[in-house]
């Protein structure tokens, strides 16, 4: 077997504490960016909820101003109805 000198053993440590570093910092950035992402996603499904409550509230206001429409349709054409009938 060859023999493993202190100083590869040196080197070896060196390198291998560099690299932890390196995943050290690594994982650091990943962990701030999954905490970004899930402080984004949380704004998103906030606003999401808002929009939904808006666009509800839009959908009940045409709603109503569609049925007040369709209650003048029908006067209108039993106001023409009856002048037709006047008429003749």
């Amino acid at each position: 077997m060859a023999e493993i000198g202190l100083n590869d053993l040196m080197t070896a440590i060196t390198e291998l504490a560099s690299d932890m570093k390196e995943v050290k910092s690594v994982t650091s950035r990943l962990e701030t960016d999954v905490k970004e992402l899930k402080e984004t996603t949380s704004r998103l499904e906030t606003d999401v909820g808002e929009l939904r409550k808006e666009m509800n509230h839009g959908f009940r206001r045409l709603d109503k101003k569609f049925g007040i429409l369709s209650d003048e349709l029908i006067d209108v054409k039993t106001d023409i109805t009856f002048l037709e009938e006047n008429t003749n």
